[in-house]
């Protein structure tokens, strides 16, 4: 993002989850950071996985920042698109957001 714009969502999950397993069962590319973090490459943007409580492979809640907009892109709605990364990490498990 440039400037002061930041754009992020939170996520709370009714169990916890591994975020690894359901990035790899979505087949959205990733790259570990430490425990508690993960880079995302979704739709050809990058986005900051955290894990807010607990960690990457077993959390109930986790932040998403949208670190870059993907170039083929640049105008779309950031918080759209954190919508639908959500949306679709969460299809692939079996918990549900509250």
């Amino acid at each position: 993002m440039t400037g002061d714009e930041e754009s992020a969502q939170q996520c709370t999950l009714s169990e916890p989850v591994n975020l690894h397993a359901a990035l790899e069962t979505a087949a959205i590319e990733h790259l570990d950071v430490d425990g508690d973090r993960t880079v995302v490459i979704y739709q050809q943007a990058i986005l900051m996985v955290t894990a807010t409580e607990g960690q990457v492979t077993e959390t109930r809640e986790f932040d998403v920042e949208l670190w870059q907009e993907s170039p083929t892109e640049p105008d779309r709605d950031p918080d759209s698109l954190l919508a639908a990364f959500i949306d679709e990490l969460i299809a692939t498990t079996e918990t549900t957001r509250r």
